[in-house]
């Protein structure tokens, strides 16, 4: 039986009828991806300078620091400078506050939002309408590079409390989802019990594609194996975020759902970065709407991102040190696409060890340690100083011991000999407040 999609015409039709100015910014943006890399920098450039303008002649602090940066100079502005514009961070938008607003913002449709958290501190900022509606626009675009036509079924396996209640309750909302066609399943926290519930409703739903936390989607795997279930109905496609995937995660994932599994990276401050074609080479930057910077790569090309969002004026963050390291990609994908890549995401800032010389060691090597034991349900591995590692463990089964003593010697391997290495079996691991659940975290400050 052939299903007819009659949601994709109703909801294009609304939009219209609204005003929205989504349907101009899905052509544009199907327009820009259509771009050479030269024409994509030219673009980028013509943004930029607007953006710029616009902060210094209506945002107290860029007012201040993009003429002493040498970005504004005899009323215009010069790009050639702008790695000179000091780095936003976390800190500064504490201290700065509603110096960081712009004097219009209230024309805007302002609303406030705050980050993830997921490093424990999260900060206060402000987006406004057009920026909310390019964000849309964009996920309707990269859904469409990946098959999936608005309307069509989806699923989102989501952590947050927050994002569960702000996208379900109200009519409004509910009427929206129905529209769309979608359903929020809380993957806050992930018991036997609420797992069958995500499988039920997949088998009965049959989703076109669904959207998940990489963490979220590995406990459900591991849920499906343990039991020896598939799913019945393998949707067309996993978008997977919020967390690094790694290819034997991915590899694992794909085996297990028997579908293609997609990468996708964002933030709640820029909003969508970028994500994974169906070549899966990488991961195409939403040029049209980040500007992204990674200006201090070590030697195996990794660093820390650094994002422009080109949208939000009511609160610019320019040059935003988003939290994450990646490593960008210099070849074009072969899809055709000439946006710029990344060819990884690497982790957050916080995912990866440090030694007290300086050296970082990925958080990957050590949640690679675990993430395939037979036994092990759950992990959580944490520097809590220079010479000590803790393995937080729920086990699933019995304790392998000698594989205990492999781990920890592979752990010293990098760590040094004299590193003590912890392990506490657990009955559970709860997730952060954002609901993401992280494998590897650092708690070792910068100036330890």
């Amino acid at each position: 039986m052939i299903s007819i999609n009659w949601r994709k015409p109703v909801i294009l039709a609304a939009l219209h009828l609204s005003g929205s100015k989504i349907p101009r910014y899905l052509k544009e943006i199907e327009r820009v991806s259509q771009f050479s890399q030269a024409e994509t920098v030219e673009y980028q450039h013509a943004k930029l300078e607007r953006l710029l303008m616009h902060a210094y002649e209506n945002v107290p602090y860029y007012h201040r620091i993009l003429p002493e940066a040498g970005v504004i100079s005899g009323g215009e502005v010069r790009l050639e400078h702008f790695s000179n514009i000091p780095v936003m961070t976390k800190d500064i938008i504490r201290k700065e506050g509603k110096n960081l607003y712009s004097t219009d913002c209230i024309n805007r449709e302002p609303y406030g939002n705050t980050s993830g958290g997921s490093t424990g501190e999260p900060v206060w900022f402000i987006q406004d309408q057009e920026y909310t509606e390019w964000n849309i626009a964009t996920t309707i675009y990269f859904n469409q590079v990946l098959g999936k036509q608005i309307g069509e079924k989806e699923v989102k396996l989501w952590g947050s409390d927050r994002d569960i209640i702000e996208g379900t309750i109200g009519i409004k909302n509910k009427i929206r989802n129905f529209i769309y066609n979608r359903k929020f399943i809380n993957s806050f926290k992930l018991t036997s019990q609420q797992l069958e519930n995500i499988v039920y409703h997949l088998d009965t739903y049959r989703p076109s594609v669904v959207w998940s936390y990489v963490t979220s989607s590995f406990e459900l795997a591991n849920y499906l194996n343990r039991n020896g279930r598939t799913l019945l109905h393998p949707p067309d496609a996993f978008i997977v975020t919020a967390g690094v995937l790694s290819e034997p995660v991915r590899a694992y994932l794909e085996e297990t759902f028997r579908t293609r599994v997609y990468n996708q990276y964002g933030s709640r401050e820029v909003g969508p970065i970028a994500c994974e074609c169906r070549k899966q080479e990488g991961l195409h930057i939403f040029d049209f709407l980040q500007y992204i910077e990674v200006p201090e790569a070590d030697s195996t090309g990794a660093g820390e991102v650094i994002v422009t969002n080109l949208r939000n004026f009511s609160m610019p963050l320019i040059r935003y040190r988003i939290g994450d390291t990646a490593r960008l990609k210099p070849a074009p994908c072969s899809c055709g696409r000439e946006s710029h890549m990344l060819e990884s995401i690497t982790g957050r800032t916080t995912d990866h060890f440090v030694l007290e010389d300086g050296t970082k060691i990925s958080g990957g090597y050590f949640s690679h340690l675990l993430v395939f034991k037979t036994w092990v349900k759950k992990f959580q591995i944490l520097q809590k100083g220079y010479s000590l590692i803790h393995c937080k463990i729920v086990v699933e089964g019995e304790i392998n011991h000698p594989e205990i003593k492999d781990i920890e010697a592979k752990i010293q391997l990098m760590m040094g000999d004299s590193c003590t290495v912890l392990f506490d079996f657990v009955e559970e691991i709860e997730p952060s407040e954002s609901g993401k659940y992280r494998y590897v975290i650092c708690e070792v400050p910068e100036t330890e």
